[in-house]
C-alpha cells in the first residue's frame, strides 16, 4: 500500500529518496574520515605500500619529465618524500619494488636540482645517510624516453597464454603522456576509439556519461584552469576530453555512484584504444569541489544533473619526451583470497 502511495504521490517518493541519499552520504563521510585516520597511522599497521610516498615520488618524477625543467622544483614534496622513504625503509613489509622506485627517482631528482636551496640541501643530507635500497643503473625505475616504451612494455613475466601476454603488453604500453608533438589529432581515429570504448560494460546498459572534446587552444586553456595538477602542460595539450556523468539516468539515489563506475570502465577502454592507434593520452584527476563542478557546468553549458568526472588529454606522442616510470603494485599485494570462516 505504501509503495502504491509513493507512486501516486511524487512528493512522498522524493522525500523518501532524499532520506536514503542522506543516509548513504553519512556512511560515505564516515568511511572517508576513517580512511584519513588510517592514512595518518599507516606505519603503525602492517602495510606493503605507502600511498603518500607513492604520491610524493610520482610528483617528483613528473617534474623530471618536463622538457625544459628548472633546477628548482618539487620543494613542497622533496622533504616529505625523503621522510616517508626513511620510514618505509624501516618497515620490512613495504614492497622492495616500491622502495627501489622511490630510491631511483630520488637519486635522479638530486642529480637534477640545485643543492644550494635549503629544502633540497637538507633533504639530500638525510637521503644519503639512509641505507641504500636495491638499485641498478642499467634497469632503473625512473623516467625514460617515450621512444623506449616498447622496451618497457615487454618487461613482464609471461603467462604462457599468447593473447593474454599481448594484452598485458598493451596495458604496459599505455603510459601517461603529458607532452606531445605540435600536431593536430586525427579526429576520425578518436571517433573510432570512442566507438570501441562504448562497448564497455555499464550497469543495466544505461551508459550514463558523455565525452566533451576540445581541440581549440583557447577552449583547452579555459578548461585547464579548473582541474588541479595540470600546471606546466595542461594548456599545451593538443586535445582534451571532459568525461561527464549523467545523474538523470537513475530513479534510485542508491545508484548515484554508477556514473563514476561506468564512465571509468569506458574511459579506460578509450585510453587503451588510443594507445593501440598510436596516440598518447593522460588521465587528469577532477577534484570533488562543488565550486569547480559549477564552473565546469557553466563553461560547457551542462545541466544541473550532469557531473564532471575526469579529463583526458591526448595527442600525437613526441618520442623525445620523458615518461614517468610509475611503478605499480604487485599482484601479491593487491589480490586477496577470501574464504568463509570455519566455525
Amino acid at each position: 500500500m505504501s509503495s502504491l502511495f509513493s507512486r501516486i504521490n511524487p512528493l512522498s517518493r522524493h522525500s523518501k529518496q532524499r532520506r536514503k541519499l542522506a543516509k548513504a552520504l553519512r556512511a560515505e563521510s564516515k568511511a572517508t574520515m576513517a580512511g584519513l585516520r588510517a592514512l595518518q597511522a599507516q606505519f603503525s599497521r602492517s602495510i606493503t605500500t605507502v600511498p603518500n610516498l607513492r604520491r610524493s615520488i610520482h610528483v617528483l618524477e613528473k617534474g623530471l619529465c618536463f622538457p625544459n625543467r628548472k633546477k628548482i622544483f618539487g620543494l613542497k614534496f622533496i622533504g616529505p618524500a625523503v621522510n616517508l622513504y626513511s620510514e618505509a625503509l624501516a618497515n620490512s613489509k613495504v614492497s622492495k619494488s616500491e622502495l627501489k622506485w622511490a630510491a631511483d627517482v630520488l637519486n635522479k631528482y638530486f642529480k637534477a636540482v640545485n643543492h644550494e636551496i635549503p629544502e633540497i640541501k637538507e633533504a639530500h643530507k638525510k637521503f644519503i645517510s639512509l641505507p641504500s635500497a636495491e638499485s641498478s643503473e642499467t634497469h632503473t625505475f625512473s623516467p625514460y624516453k617515450e621512444i623506449d616504451i616498447p622496451s618497457y612494455a615487454k618487461r613482464f613475466e609471461p603467462s604462457g597464454i599468447a593473447a593474454l601476454d599481448q594484452f598485458h603488453e598493451l596495458c604496459r604500453s599505455r603510459r601517461s603522456h603529458r607532452h606531445f608533438k605540435n600536431a593536430p589529432v586525427p579526429l576520425e581515429t578518436i571517433r573510432h576509439a570512442i566507438t570501441a570504448a562504448l562497448e564497455s560494460p555499464s550497469a543495466c546498459n544505461r551508459q550514463p556519461f558523455d565525452y566533451y572534446m576540445a581541440t581549440e587552444s583557447e577552449m583547452i586553456q579555459e578548461i585547464c584552469k579548473l582541474p588541479l595538477g595540470v600546471r606546466g602542460y595542461g594548456d599545451q595539450l593538443p586535445a582534451l576530453i571532459v568525461v561527464v556523468g549523467n545523474l538523470g539516468c537513475y530513479d534510485e539515489t542508491r545508484d548515484h555512484h554508477l556514473i563514476y563506475i561506468d564512465a571509468a570502465l569506458a574511459t579506460m577502454t578509450l585510453m587503451l584504444a588510443l594507445t593501440s592507434s598510436g596516440l598518447g593520452s593522460v588521465p587528469i584527476n577532477w577534484p570533488d569541489i562543488p565550486e569547480k563542478h559549477q564552473q565546469m557546468r557553466a563553461l560547457l553549458n551542462l545541466k544541473p544533473w550532469q557531473v564532471p568526472i575526469m579529463l583526458v588529454g591526448l595527442g600525437v606522442p613526441d618520442p623525445d619526451t620523458m615518461i614517468a616510470y610509475s611503478s605499480k603494485r604487485s599482484v601479491d599485494d593487491a589480490l586477496h583470497h577470501v574464504k568463509k570462516t570455519a566455525h
